[in-house]
């Protein structure tokens, strides 16, 4: 039986894998027909689908074994975590640059990580051009002296951007991290979900409580 479950695992990984690679070569000729003065984005079609695949098939196996269990609370996991991956996948396609920073946290894959880091790294200036692109800065003011959203987003210290997208990206880490590997076994009781979201939330809460502090008190 587990030789059985081993091959069953490797046959999925290859079809991911070819699936993937299908998928990222034809989009990637799409992109290079319209942006024929761009790189190539061929690694990163393949490293956005192989992921968000790999974890959707994971997300669906568990919601289908939610479902024979009749826990509607790890169904109800299930379905979130499966929404979630069809939208960073969705945002990492369009090449925005949060989705794709998710995407790689999300591989689990240290190797993978530092690989697709390096590959990022090299066209981020790209993806800069893109979103202001997408998003023109045109400053406006409602009212003299009412500056709109997007100028009071834009004052918002680095640091403390950073500050939050790591608090965000922890607590989704943990997210992702409990449906895949199931650390409180297959049922989930209150004391669980209420320890899970301890764990979510209070070190991304004490972290920017600390922060503040820093920057208040001591920097």
């Amino acid at each position: 039986m587990p030789n059985e479950i081993e091959a069953i695992l490797y046959a999925v990984l290859g079809v991911i894998a070819l699936v993937s690679l299908f998928f990222a070569i034809s989009q990637n000729r799409k992109w290079e027909q319209e942006n024929p003065s761009r790189l190539g984005f061929r690694w990163g079609y393949f490293f956005i689908f192989s992921t968000i695949a790999g974890h959707g098939l994971v997300a669906i196996y568990f919601v289908l074994g939610a479902f024979e269990d009749g826990d509607f609370r790890r169904i109800l996991i299930g379905l979130v975590a499966l929404t979630f991956l069809i939208f960073v996948g969705s945002q990492a396609h369009g090449r925005r640059r949060w989705a794709l920073f998710l995407v790689t946290v999300l591989s689990l894959n240290l190797l993978w990580m530092f690989i697709n880091l390096v590959y990022l790294r090299n066209r981020w200036s790209e993806f800069r051009e893109e979103s202001n692109f997408r998003n023109p800065k045109t400053p406006k003011q409602t009212e003299v002296g009412e500056d709109t959203e997007t100028e009071a987003a834009q004052r918002l210290p680095q640091a403390w951007r950073l500050v939050f997208f790591a608090g965000v990206s922890w607590v989704l880490a943990v997210g992702v991290f409990v449906v895949l590997f199931s650390p409180y076994g297959s049922y989930m009781r209150d004391d669980d979900m209420m320890h899970m979201i301890y764990v979510m939330f209070l070190p991304s809460g004490v972290g920017m409580g600390l922060y503040w502090a820093y920057e208040r008190f001591v920097r």
